[in-house]
């Protein structure tokens, strides 16, 4: 009897670890996924706002002899966007609207701070697609704003959902 005993106790100290093992992994898969979209925010964000501010209407393209020029912002945005992203916003919008947005308030100067988070499946056998949104507050050369971006992991890539730039210097 004392040999099932222990064989019982042996066996739930042994799942007992497991779950242990299990639960550990995921909050430090969380914590490493949060960590890697602030990062990620962070450095698109200055890539983008920071890039080559030229506007082209994708049609004056066509019959453009290849330069080698730097990317336009609308380009590297697209370069780290989701399908998702690209499906609501033409690159065309896209080009006029971060046009827009460099020509009124200049060039980036300093990502002040960050806020928000993601939304990781603790367990990674979970069929939910881990997401973040972030709020980036950034200064500009003619001022404050704000920059939402809001991404999901694909494979092992986070990538743009939504990237909006809000200020009330270009409300005036």
């Amino acid at each position: 009897m004392s040999m099932r005993k222990s064989l019982i106790s042996a066996c739930t100290f042994l799942l007992l670890l497991i779950a242990i093992a299990i639960l550990g992994s995921g909050i430090y898969r969380q914590s490493r996924l949060d960590a890697s979209s602030r990062e990620f925010a962070i450095h698109v964000t200055q890539i983008i706002l920071s890039g080559n501010p030229r506007y082209e209407a994708q049609e004056d393209l066509e019959d453009a002899p290849e330069l080698e020029e730097p990317p336009t912002a609308a380009e590297t945005l697209a370069s780290f966007a989701h399908p998702l992203l690209l499906e609501q916003r033409s690159m065309d919008a896209l080009g006029k609207y971060l046009y827009t947005i460099t020509l009124n308030l200049g060039p980036l100067q300093v990502v002040q701070s960050i806020n928000g988070g993601s939304d990781v499946p603790l367990f990674v056998f979970d069929s939910q697609i881990p997401s973040a949104t972030h709020n980036l507050q950034v200064e500009f050369s003619a001022g404050s704003a704000q920059v939402m971006i809001d991404m999901i992991l694909e494979g092992d890539e986070w990538l743009i959902t939504a990237f909006s730039v809000e200020t009330t210097l270009l409300s005036s």
